[in-house]
Parts: structure tokens; sequence; C-alpha cells
């Protein structure tokens, strides 16, 4: 198998399969970058693991706990709203673009880690190489043979990103059941 040169850890990517904390990410990444983002997300969701925990949050204490991130204000304002709108609306394919403070990239992420998309509209550096990633190194499905990135796969219970249960069990392709 070969490996690619460029470096393939998404922050996106660390915390499927849950959706809601896969937007946070976005949310946390816009405008912000990765370095920035992952000593705050940990401590974020410590605090507030899920989005009723999150939606009941006042946005000061949010405030307080992303402010080195820029945007202080807004995030958390952001943060909080995103929240209320998962609970009221739910996480689809469906929906995901009309959540609050969802924009292009924070989608294309989720139809990408969510919905095996393998286009990145939003032109995000980071995500259309993670694609690049999974499209060289993981070609096939290795239960019925079609490829990952194709709709012919949809029926085996592959991950629609299998990069992370490789990379996690020790250098072997798991089925992971969400």
């Amino acid at each position: 198998m070969k490996t690619p040169n460029y470096k393939m850890d998404i922050l996106e990517a660390r915390y499927w399969p849950d959706p809601w904390k896969v937007l946070v990410n976005c949310i946390m990444l816009n405008r912000t970058r990765k370095v920035q983002v992952e000593p705050v997300i940990e401590d974020f969701f410590r605090r507030w693991p899920c989005p009723e925990a999150a939606s009941n949050a006042e946005p000061g204490e949010v405030y307080e706990v992303i402010r080195r991130l820029g945007f202080g204000n807004v995030r958390s304002n952001t943060l909080v709203r995103f929240s209320q709108d998962v609970l009221e609306h739910g996480i689809s394919p469906g929906t995901v673009r009309n959540l609050y403070g969802v924009g292009e990239y924070a989608a294309d992420a989720y139809n990408v880690l969510f919905m095996g998309h393998d286009k990145v509209e939003s032109g995000d550096y980071a995500l259309s190489n993670f694609v690049r990633y999974q499209k060289e190194v993981f070609e096939q499905c290795p239960k019925c043979g079609a490829p990952l990135w194709s709709p012919e796969c949809k029926g085996c219970d592959w991950v629609e990103s299998p990069l992370y249960s490789y990379r996690r069990r020790s250098g072997k392709v798991h089925r992971r059941v969400s």
C-alpha cells in the first residue's frame, strides 16, 4: 500500500461518527488554524459533550473556553444557536446546510465524512487532501470490491471514512458499525 506524501490528519475526522462534534469542529476551524483549535476543542467537549448541553450553555461561558480562537462573541453565540438548531431539526443530508452556522466548508466535511462524497466544493485544502488520500489508499471495498467512493459500495457496512479505522487498528482495514 503506497503512502501519499501529504499529511492526513484532519481534526474533523477525529470526532467521526458524531456529526454534531464534527460540525462543532468545523465552526471552530472556520478562519482558524488546526493548531489553535486542538487545545480548545477537548475543553469544549468536556464541558458540553452533546448538543443538549451546549444548547443550554450561556454564550459567555462558551466564550471563556474558546476566546483564544478569535471571533469569540460571534463564535460562542453560533455554537449555542447551532446546538439548538440540531435539537430542533436534527442533522441529516437534507438539514445540514440549513443549520445555523453551517457554511459550505462544514457541509463539505459532513458530506465527505458521513455521505461518502468525493468532491469538496468549498475548496478547503485539508479536506481536499483527505479525500485524495482516501481515494489513493482505499481504492476498493475489501468486502464487495467496488470502489469505496461509489454508490455501488453503499450496501456494505464499511465506513465512508475508512482512513481512521485503518490508522487506529494496527494497520488493517476494519469494518465499523455506527
